[in-house]
């Protein structure tokens, strides 16, 4: 008698029950918890929000216009952010964006700061200085490439932001100024040259400052004298680096979030002055939301220290 064969019952799929569901919920809070803690996390997602905001409340934001309008500020505020990132993780800080010959830092580029304003006056005679080759119709190659150009100035943020991070993350340079920033006298001790790095990272700082002034003298064919310009552009550069991750204490910083930083401070700026916000408020609204974007930085770092993420 031939034998019966055997039937296997067809496979089933899996029924998804409420602890596949909770297992997924699970693992989207936990991908959405790790990239709020990344440095660049949180202005990341303030920077989103508020372009999300204007996109929504302002008209004809989402524009291209729009966006070119944003670069000139936009553009070389990341430049010299990307430098003072290098200064700021020392614990130092660059008022002048281009001194430092021994004392405190904060004294020293201070002091570089009124001289050079001074200077740059005495010279001008207070008066705007055409750049020459430039003008009405006369943009010549060199000012195309170097700062004329609709984007140039963006593609030269970008590819300091690019080259400096990878300096910071991947080199010795960059491994010894996070180390003099975290503790001086260790790295001093354990063979660091730290004079030297503080000197390079200043003149790195000076020198993208100084590289950024001819960008923009290019882009405006003239160079106008005004002290009181430079002092709010320094603290837009601290703001971005701040704002972006970086400690004022030292011993961590992050180029890409100066970057970011920077980004937002110019979405705000343009966002307010769409909505015609009077003038009155511009720096109140500013302050208080810069405020907020670092306050949620403190938060997120205290978070991922916490969870043993440094």
């Amino acid at each position: 008698m031939a034998a019966t064969p055997e039937v296997k019952p067809a496979p089933t799929s899996p029924r998804r029950g409420p602890e596949s569901g909770r297992a997924l919920g699970a693992g989207a809070v936990k991908l959405v918890r790790s990239f709020l803690t990344l440095r660049e996390g949180s202005i990341v997602v303030v920077t989103l929000v508020t372009f999300a905001y204007f996109a929504i409340s302002a008209n004809n934001f989402v524009q291209g216009n729009t966006f070119k309008s944003l670069l000139p500020y936009f553009a070389p505020l990341a430049i010299i952010a990307a430098g003072e990132v290098f200064v700021m993780i020392l614990g130092e800080i660059d008022l002048s964006v281009g001194a430092w010959v021994g004392i405190a830092s904060f004294v020293a580029t201070l002091g570089m700061l009124f001289t050079l304003d001074g200077l740059s006056l005495i010279i001008s005679h207070s008066t705007p200085v055409q750049v020459p080759g430039t003008g009405i119709g006369k943009i010549t190659n060199f000012a195309q490439v170097f700062g004329g150009g609709t984007y140039s100035e963006l593609i030269w943020a970008l590819a300091f932001v690019v080259v400096l991070q990878l300096v910071l993350s991947f080199t010795r340079w960059g491994l010894y100024t996070v180390s003099t920033g975290g503790n001086r006298l260790g790295a001093a001790e354990a063979g660091i040259r730290t004079r030297m790095i503080i000197m390079r990272n200043f003149i790195l700082a000076a020198g993208l400052a100084g590289f950024t002034g001819i960008l923009e003298v290019v882009r405006t064919t003239s160079a106008t004298p005004d002290p009181s310009g430079s002092n709010t552009l320094l603290l837009q550069v601290v703001a971005a680096a701040i704002i972006g991750g970086t400690l004022m204490t030292g011993g961590d910083g992050t180029i890409v979030g100066a970057l970011i930083g920077a980004l937002f401070l110019g979405i705000l700026t343009e966002g307010l002055t769409i909505k015609g916000v009077n003038a009155n408020y511009l720096n109140l609204y500013l302050g208080i939301a810069i405020l907020i974007a670092m306050t949620l930085n403190v938060v997120v770092r205290r978070v991922r220290t916490g969870s043993g993420r440094g």
